[in-house]
């Protein structure tokens, strides 16, 4: 199967915490994004673009922002690990802001919510 480029959010625990997703190499589209809503800047080498999977990016006051490099992602096994690994990453970000140290069913849930959220 073919990996796609996707752009999309996905609402995690209820309507006020959210988690935005793209999968896909359009570095302008990712720096764009970076300086708006993270006042960052994104250095990037061609040689990053062929090591990294995936990030997470989050600011208190904005919703995690994953990025998963399709470049690198050539199967769809390796795009979900990495989908998975960034998930976990941004629902740790939400659950230490609402203060929740529970890292049992609803964080694994959140989770499975992310990588559920691609869709071929």
């Amino acid at each position: 199967m073919k990996i796609k480029e996707q752009k999309y959010w996905i609402n995690i625990l209820n309507n006020e915490y959210w988690v935005r997703i793209y999968v896909g190499e359009d570095v302008k589209y990712l720096e764009k994004v970076l300086l708006k809503h993270f006042e960052e800047r994104l250095y990037i080498t061609e040689d990053d673009l062929k090591n990294i999977r995936g990030r997470c990016f989050h600011r208190v006051g904005f919703a995690p922002f994953i990025w998963i490099n399709m470049s690198q992602c050539k199967t769809l096994n390796l795009l979900y690990a990495t989908l998975a690994h960034e998930g976990c990453h941004a629902v740790d970000y939400i659950f230490n802001k609402i203060g929740d140290n529970n890292r049992d069913e609803l964080f694994a849930h959140s989770v499975g919510a992310i990588v559920r959220s691609y869709k071929l």
